[in-house]
C-alpha cells in the first residue's frame, strides 16, 4: 500500500491528494466474510449511483430511439449520403465521440453509443470489428486531453518538483 500525501500546486496554490512513490508498506491481511462481503457491494454501488443510473437513463434513451426506428432511419440516411466514402466515417465518428467526451466529461457514458456504432459500421459494409473499435476513444484521447499529465503533479510548474514527484513522473 502506498501512502497518500497532499500536494499543493506551486503556480495555482490548489492542493490535492497523491500518492508518495517511495512510501510502499505490506498492511496486514483483513478476512472478509460474506454480510461484508455483500454490503460492500451495496456501498460502492451507492457511491457510483449518480454514473450508474446516467448509463441506465442513456442506455434507455438510446433503446426508445431504437424501438422507434430513429436510430436505423438515421443510419440508412448516413449511409446513402456516405456511399462511395465509406472510409470517412472511421475518423470522423471518433473525433466528435471523442470531442463530445473530453467537453462533457464522459467516459463510461459513452458506452450505450457501441451498439450504434457497431450498426453503423455494419450498415455501410464494415464488419462488428471495426464497429466496435470506432468506440473506445473516451478511454483514450480524451483521457489524456483532460489530464495531460497524470503522473506528475507539477508538469507546468517552474519550480522544481519534489523528489518523490519526479520519480512518478518518470516510471
Amino acid at each position: 500500500m502506498y501512502d497518500r500525501v497532499d500536494f499543493t500546486d506551486p503556480n495555482t496554490g490548489s492542493t490535492r491528494t497523491i500518492i508518495d512513490p517511495d512510501s510502499f508498506h505490506y498492511v496486514d491481511k483483513t478476512p472478509v466474510n460474506l454480510t461484508t462481503f455483500l454490503s460492500s457491494l451495496a456501498g460502492g454501488m451507492a457511491k457510483a449511483s449518480d454514473i450508474i443510473f446516467f448509463v441506465f437513463i442513456v442506455g434507455g434513451s438510446i433503446g426508445l430511439l431504437q424501438d422507434s426506428g430513429a436510430i436505423e432511419g438515421g443510419l440508412m440516411r448516413l449511409s446513402r449520403k456516405l456511399r462511395g466514402k465509406e472510409l470517412i466515417i472511421i475518423p470522423v465518428v471518433m473525433i466528435l465521440i471523442t470531442t463530445l467526451s473530453v467537453i462533457m466529461g464522459a467516459c463510461e457514458e459513452m458506452i450505450p453509443l457501441i451498439p450504434i456504432m457497431v450498426a453503423l459500421a455494419l450498415q455501410v459494409g464494415f464488419d462488428s470489428i471495426t464497429g466496435t473499435a470506432i468506440s473506445p476513444p473516451p478511454t483514450g484521447p480524451s483521457t489524456r486531453a483532460r489530464s495531460p499529465a497524470p503522473r506528475s503533479p507539477c508538469w507546468l510548474s517552474t519550480t522544481p518538483c519534489p523528489s518523490w514527484a519526479t520519480a512518478a513522473a518518470t516510471t
